[in-house]
């Protein structure tokens, strides 16, 4: 289906200079198709597609919220929400406080069954080591044994 290109309201000028001060790659795409299009450099779908990259059908999905919304809604990039995080920011408190103790806890394994017993979070052995290590950048500690003559 034929759609007619939405007529662009900002200048040339104007969308080239806030095409170059942008620093996300995608919205900067997004404002050389609108520069592409107002400095009559390109004038259908086909013809702007290669130039950006991007096949023709998004081209046509980014006019239509251009049309639609303007150019803030062209310029509103969606990041899908991702996946909830299996140790809630609360438990993650917790454990790094635990963690910070003078006893410590000796291994994952431990971390693994406090996990279980205090809150009640059911996760693999590789799991905990995960998050333990990435998202409180540390690991277990405890004291080793020591040679009762050495100083």
């Amino acid at each position: 289906m034929y759609r007619a290109m939405p007529v662009i309201q900002e200048s040339a000028q104007e969308l080239k200079a806030r095409m170059q001060r942008e620093r996300h790659g995608q919205k900067r795409q997004r404002l050389q198709m609108l520069y592409l299009i107002a400095g009559g450099q390109a004038r259908t779908r086909t013809a702007l597609a290669p130039r950006l990259g991007v096949n023709r059908e998004t081209v046509g999905d980014w006019l239509r919220l251009y049309a639609d919304g303007g150019l803030s809604a062209l310029l509103t990039i969606r990041t899908p929400p991702g996946k909830a995080p299996t140790i809630p920011p609360a438990v993650l408190d917790d454990l790094r406080e635990r963690l910070r103790q003078p006893d410590g806890m000796a291994s994952y394994a431990e971390v693994r069954v406090w996990l279980a017993t205090q809150h009640g979070i059911q996760m693999r052995y590789t799991a905990v080591a995960n998050d333990v290590h990435r998202k409180l950048k540390t690991r277990p500690q405890v004291v080793r044994p020591r040679h009762i003559k050495k100083p």
